[in-house]
């Protein structure tokens, strides 16, 4: 997702170069925001194997 994320940014950056600053700054807001949801949410959602499971 964060990839999506950045290819918007630089488009619009492109797009837009006087709005270069916002941009970037709601790319690292948004970034963070999806850290955090990952971080907080991933181990409920994808639990760990066993640790004899095989990959």
């Amino acid at each position: 997702m964060s990839d999506y994320a950045q290819n918007v940014a630089e488009a619009l950056i492109k797009a837009d170069p006087e709005g270069k600053v916002y941009y970037q700054q709601r790319l690292g807001n948004y970034q963070m925001q999806l850290k955090n949801c990952t971080a907080t949410h991933k181990p409920h959602l994808m639990p760990s194997l066993p640790p004899n499971a095989k990959s």
